[in-house]
């Protein structure tokens, strides 16, 4: 019978197999890394190499007892290919193919940096009247190894069990059920199986990987075990398991699934957000032409109720679609209101708050007030980001149930505040336990990119955290210019390409009611093949239609006639708008109102007029 040693080619630590001749019948990577040799066909070792000639003895007669049968181990230090010292311990079990009269040797080496970290004069060399002492291989294991007999019973067991299973060696070999307790079902019955197949000859090495363990303490682990027939005594045959604690490697693996999970939950929010920005589309369009044809006030009033509340969703998938945004725009700067940013991250705040309340049943609320209004010039995803790090940084410090106060003020210098009360104790430990995992973000890292200083106030009763921006962010209120020069949208080609049909309906009745002539299409191939056959002074275009997107498309159009207007809507988070901006004469996020679609029309259509 021939064995498959190539299971041990899985082991995290080195392992051969020496002949009887001292020939290399198998050695795993491990093993070729410190002792530096070739292939292992033809592979060879002599007992005196590649070990230091002090330790030549010892590993000698540690290698003839292991030919006797006996268990053994040695210590010794190896000189690898590239000069480098490496202390081992050497783990000799002596094993046996049937019907061979002689025994090869398992060898397993155990690095031991810690116990000798150099070659010097002070490591005394065995003297030839020093007696080789056997230790039972048990003893001294680092790893878990299990002897069994047929019935299952454990016959013999490493020490180092119980860092596994939670259960000492005595208690295992009392009842051998203990261990098996331990381990899940599954993997019971797989481990007895490939026992039962080495014991009847119908199998040498086995390895069964992700063996699941539930300790004395009920806390989860994980093994890979490598099963192999054992020879003893020229008599019995028995059967070792050696288990590969590989716990860590499964809680990382099982870390990486999670976020493979956030990754999927987060695309298909993504696909989500742009269903509802079209669903939500279509009510604020289709009341806002409804209000336009009624006078009935019941009607009204129902319909502006609808508009408000669909106006206020797009707002919310607004939000989530910015702070979900993967784009990389940084350094892109923009006018806004500062109240606004402070409040879309309050808002963004509320929505987690709300979750957690149902969930952990924390209840924690956010306050308000401004006593400033001031317009920035800075980059605002970087700004919101920074505020919804500080309201989650002080939402940290509350254990149960607060109040988070937002403040805007401006003395001499512009900033906010975010801060709460604590506990008559002061900081309350136990809170730091209650930390949603956004507190942790380095605030001040973040507030680095826009120049925002971000300063810590904890005193007896309060913590605070205070952005104060830079005076360079803040910019005069500009007035709105009104738009004088505007053109009617009338007695024109327009194109429409949408392929969600409400939308597409929406606006070929918009725009027909206003005196064009209105063509649609669902997708890019068909709308490039309608703007050859008829020339259209406008074309509107979603960014999803199929094969061709609606930027791929209006690069097109703008290639066949660069006087037409081209106007891109997309409910979709692109990787950079600005991007789109610059290549189109006009960018619009869904959900939109059409009064600012018809107005931005217009000035575009007048500044071509000029």
């Amino acid at each position: 019978m021939v064995y498959d040693f190539s299971i041990f080619n899985a082991m995290s630590f080195p392992v051969c197999i020496i002949g009887a001749d001292g020939e290399l019948v198998f050695f795993n990577d491990f093993f070729r890394e410190i002792v530096s040799v070739g292939d292992t066909e033809g592979a060879s070792l002599d007992i005196q190499h590649p070990f230091y000639p002090e330790y030549r003895k010892r590993i000698a007669m540690a290698y003839q007892k292991a030919l006797e049968g006996e268990d053994t181990k040695c210590f010794a230090v190896i000189k690898s290919a590239k000069g480098v010292q490496v202390p081992v311990e050497i783990y000799l079990y002596p094993i046996r193919n049937s019907g061979e009269e002689k025994n090869n040797i398992l060898a397993f080496f155990k690095l031991v940096d810690n116990r000798v970290t150099s070659f010097d004069d002070s490591i005394n060399p065995v003297s030839d009247s020093e007696k080789f002492e056997n230790i039972n291989i048990f003893e001294f294991s680092p790893f878990p190894i299990l002897r069994f007999d047929r019935n299952f019973n454990v016959l013999a067991l490493s020490a180092s069990i119980e860092e596994i299973t939670g259960h000492s060696r005595d208690e295992i070999l009392k009842n051998s059920d203990i261990l098996f307790n331990t381990i899940l079902p599954f993997d019971t019955e797989r481990i007895k199986k490939h026992i039962t197949d080495i014991f009847s000859g119908n199998s040498t090495f086995k390895r069964v990987n992700e063996i699941k363990i539930t300790t004395a303490k009920q806390q989860d682990k994980w093994a890979n075990a490598v099963i192999y027939p054992v020879y003893r005594e020229k008599k019995r045959i028995l059967v070792e398991v050696l288990l590969e604690d590989i716990t860590k490697i499964k809680v990382l693996e099982n870390k990486l699934s999670v976020l493979n999970k956030v990754q999927i939950v987060g695309d298909l929010t993504k696909g989500l957000l742009h269903s509802f920005s079209n669903l939500t589309n279509v009510i604020i369009n289709r009341s806002q032409m409804m209000l336009q044809i009624t006078e009935k006030k019941p009607v009204i009033d129902g319909l502006s109720i609808i508009q408000k509340s669909a106006l206020e969703g797009a707002r919310q998938i607004r939000r989530i679609q910015d702070f979900m945004s993967e784009r990389d725009e940084s350094g892109t700067k923009e006018n806004a209101e500062l109240i606004e940013i402070i409040e879309d991250s309050i808002e963004f705040s509320r929505i987690h708050f709300k979750v957690e309340k149902k969930e952990k049943g924390r209840n924690i609320t956010v306050s308000k007030q401004y006593f400033a209004k001031e317009n920035v010039h800075s980059d605002i995803r970087v700004l919101r980001e920074i505020f919804v790090s500080m309201i989650f940084r002080v939402a940290g410090f509350i254990p149960v149930q607060g109040t988070i106060e937002t403040e805007l003020k401006r003395d001499n210098d512009l900033f906010v505040t975010v801060s709460t009360i604590l506990n008559s104790g002061g900081i309350d430990e136990r809170s730091k336990t209650q930390q949603n995992p956004l507190s942790e973000i380095e605030i001040r890292r973040i507030a680095d990119k826009v120049n925002v200083r971000i300063f810590e106030e904890i005193s007896s009763d309060r913590y605070t955290i205070k952005a104060v921006l830079p005076a360079a962010m803040i910019v005069e209120t500009e007035r709105e210019e009104e738009v004088t020069d505007t053109v009617r949208i009338r007695d024109l080609d327009i194109l429409v390409v949408e392929d969600d049909p409400a939308l597409q309906e929406i606006l070929f009745e918009l725009f027909d009611s206003m005196g064009n002539r209105v063509s649609a299409c669902s997708n890019g191939e068909d709308a490039i093949n309608e703007f050859r056959q008829n020339k259209y002074d406008i074309v509107i275009s979603d960014y999803g239609i199929g094969m061709m997107t609606g930027y791929e498309l209006l690069k097109k159009v703008r290639e066949l006639n660069e006087q037409t207007v081209t106007v891109l809507l997309s409910g979709w988070m692109l990787d950079s708008r600005t991007m789109y901006e610059n290549t189109v004469d006009f960018f619009l996020s869904k959900p939109f109102h059409l009064d600012v679609l018809i107005k931005e029309i217009s000035r575009i259509l007048a500044q071509r007029r000029r």
